[in-house]
């Protein structure tokens, strides 16, 4: 069974994922998906996991993130 999403999903042509539509909105409550290469994967996860170690966050540690602009 495929799950399902309360709101609507979309993707783009260079996404690799069939079975979303492209060339449409999802409106301000949709979502949009798309495949990234495993390079760029693997570098946002040490990235990420540096972050994690460097703010001593562990499993269930809730904390907030600020965005300077």
């Amino acid at each position: 069974m495929a799950a399902r999403f309360p709101n609507p999903g979309r993707t783009f042509g260079w996404c690799q994922i069939p079975a979303l539509p492209t060339g449409v909105t999802g409106g301000p409550a949709g979502w949009n998906v798309c495949m990234i290469p495993v390079g760029q994967n693997s570098s946002g996860g040490a990235l990420l996991n540096s972050f994690y170690q460097k703010s001593r966050v562990i499993e269930k540690d809730e904390f907030y993130v600020w965005i300077v602009d």
